[in-house]
């Protein structure tokens, strides 16, 4: 249980830096869906490595290419997770003009613009029409499932640099 804590801390503490992150933006003047929410992407390649350390650490020094991206993964569902939950309820009750879903609207039709001449009007119809179901919903849903994904995945690559085999004696032993 102890390790579910500690993951469960990391990933919450990335989730509330990159949440500030957010808030900071959003006070800006900044749409925090655009541009400028690269700067998050800080956040995961700090907290997955440090809080798979850590799992590393409760468990003698010595952890399996599974259990390193098992820890990876709690952290990187926790990190999103916990991101997703504040972003929605921090639009849905301080965000009472809409300026977050406005301006991915926005965005979305300068992007349909400038595509104008590569697409029939028939599919830019299409994408006017799909634009127009934008919702926080939708805009939180889709960022929960890309952080997901991406730091997924990237967490194969970091659980291979976590683990460590114990190779000492008595570990030979420590099945039989």
């Amino acid at each position: 249980m102890n390790i579910v804590k500690t993951v469960a801390g990391y990933g919450i503490a990335g989730a509330l830096a990159s949440f500030v992150i957010f808030v900071a933006l959003y006070f800006s003047g900044i749409p925090p869906f655009g541009n400028w929410s690269w700067l998050m992407v800080v956040i995961p390649p700090i907290i997955i490595p440090l809080g798979a350390q850590k799992v590393r650490q409760m468990e003698g020094g010595y952890i399996t290419y599974w259990g390193a991206l098992k820890a990876c993964l709690m952290v990187v569902l926790l990190y999103s997770l916990a991101y997703s939950m504040m972003t929605f309820l921090f639009v849905v009750l301080i965000d009472t003009d809409g300026f977050v879903v406005k301006s991915q609207v926005d965005a979305a039709y300068e992007g349909i613009d400038a595509m104008r001449g590569f697409f029939s009007e028939e599919q830019i119809d299409e994408m006017i029409d799909s634009v127009e179901e934008i919702s926080i919903g939708k805009l939180v849903s889709g960022d929960f499932l890309t952080k997901l994904v991406s730091w997924g995945l990237i967490s194969l690559i970091i659980a291979a640099f976590i683990r460590r085999k114990d190779e000492s004696f008595e570990s030979e032993f420590k099945d039989a």
